[in-house]
């Protein structure tokens, strides 16, 4: 005969197994198939298929599953490619600065360094150095917009961080209701324009730090 306790210990092991692959499928999807939109619906089709309370499930798994669930899974989303990205970047940078062709401009970054662009030398920059110089450039004209005194603040208070806000471990995706990492997988799951946000919030170092997995 089960005793009660055996029933309760044994829906709290299956309740925690659940969790534990409701974020290692997370993870799974949102590095392995970032064209795919998370979604509560999405969640409930792969718990129904699979069992998520039995034991650690493997991305092989997942893929056997989706394999299985294609058919059923609406809601898809263009991933814009590097090439798709860097066009966007380029195109954004060029229009929120007016930069003019044949011109040459200076921007300083984080670390004390000072960036030399023109719109002939756009697209030969990295994603991340394209996205660092919209970010700084961000920043330098929301700098501008606040009165002298917040500015001398923030410049006397030699964070590097910028007077940005601690950057979070964790986000719930639009359209989830559990929060899951805010780690390397998530940002690179992410468009060229969510990134931007990132960074505009966050500050690109953090953001930085993050995709490297330092922090």
């Amino acid at each position: 005969m089960t005793t009660q306790y055996e029933k309760d210990l044994a829906a709290t092991t299956a309740s925690e197994q659940r969790e534990k692959n409701l974020v290692l499928f997370r993870e799974w999807m949102i590095e392995k198939h970032p064209e795919i939109k998370l979604s509560i619906a999405v969640e409930k089709l792969f718990g129904e298929y699979m069992d998520f309370e039995d034991e650690p499930l493997t991305a092989q798994e997942f893929e056997f599953a989706l394999g299985n669930l294609e058919s059923m899974i609406y809601g898809r989303q263009h991933v814009p490619t590097p090439e798709e990205t860097k066009a966007a970047l380029v195109a954004k940078i060029v229009e929120l600065t007016s930069a003019k062709d044949g011109m040459t401009y200076k921007l300083a970054v984080s670390g004390g360094r000072e960036v030399k662009w023109s719109v002939r030398l756009l697209p030969t920059f990295t994603i991340e150095q394209l996205v660092e110089l919209l970010d700084e450039w961000l920043r330098k004209k929301t700098l501008e917009a606040k009165p002298h005194g917040e500015v001398q603040q923030v410049a006397a208070s030699g964070r590097p961080n910028y007077g940005y806000p601690t950057y979070p471990k964790t986000v719930v995706r639009p359209g989830t209701v559990r929060a899951v990492p805010r780690d390397a997988a998530y940002l690179r799951s992410l468009d060229v324009w969510e990134l931007r946000k990132e960074n505009r919030l966050y500050g690109v170092e953090a953001v930085n730090k993050r995709l490297r997995g330092e922090e």
